[in-house]
This record gives structure tokens, sequence and C-alpha cells, in this order.
């Protein structure tokens, strides 16, 4: 079939890239400047907790609050963020698009 028409040519436009496109279709967060947002994730380790972004091991805690505390701090310090919370299985338990807020800081131990 046709084509898709283009976008009006406006002042400041800038096309997609096509992994801008891509994270876009498949719902990831996408900063302004088209970088992909970060996520934290608070994940069992053990009997002890880890943070972790981008695969990365950033910290062990003791106890899984301590590990939320410290992804909120981290995620004030993003422009996009996200902190993803999970059980005691590993399984997501929760996931926080805003990158902190009060119910995460409240979020149950188990």
């Amino acid at each position: 079939m046709g084509s898709k028409p283009l976008p009006p040519q406006v002042p400041g436009y800038k096309q997609p890239t096509v992994l801008e496109s891509k994270a876009r279709e498949e719902g990831i967060a996408v900063k302004p400047d088209g970088g992909a947002a970060v996520e934290f994730h608070v994940l069992p380790y053990g009997h002890r907790w880890t943070l972790s972004r981008d695969g990365q091991r950033m910290g062990i805690f003791d106890t899984k609050q301590q590990t939320i505390e410290e992804a909120c701090q981290r995620a004030r310090a993003e422009e996009l963020s996200s902190i993803v919370v999970h059980d005691s299985q590993g399984h997501v338990q929760h996931k926080d698009d805003t990158g902190c807020t009060d119910t995460l800081r409240d979020f149950p131990r188990q």
C-alpha cells in the first residue's frame, strides 16, 4: 500500500530514530534526549537484598526497605527513572514509573 505521510515541517521537530520508535512501540519510557529511562531493580540476594541498574549490582543491603530507600535516592538523581521491586522469589512485585513515591517508601517488607 502507500507509505505513511511525512510529519509537517515544524521548527525544532526531530524525526525519531529507529531505536526510539521501537522503544515507544514496546512501551519503554524514553527520555526527551532519546535515551531509555533508567530502571533500578530491588532484588533478593540470598538472605539480603541488592540494587541493580542495567544488570549491574550497585550495592547489597540487609533489608528490602534499605534497598528501596537507596533506589529512591538514586532515582531522584535521574531525569526519567523507574523502580522495580521484586519479591523474595525474584518475581516483579511492584513497579513505580515515577522513580519514587510514598507508596514505594512504605512498601511492605516481605
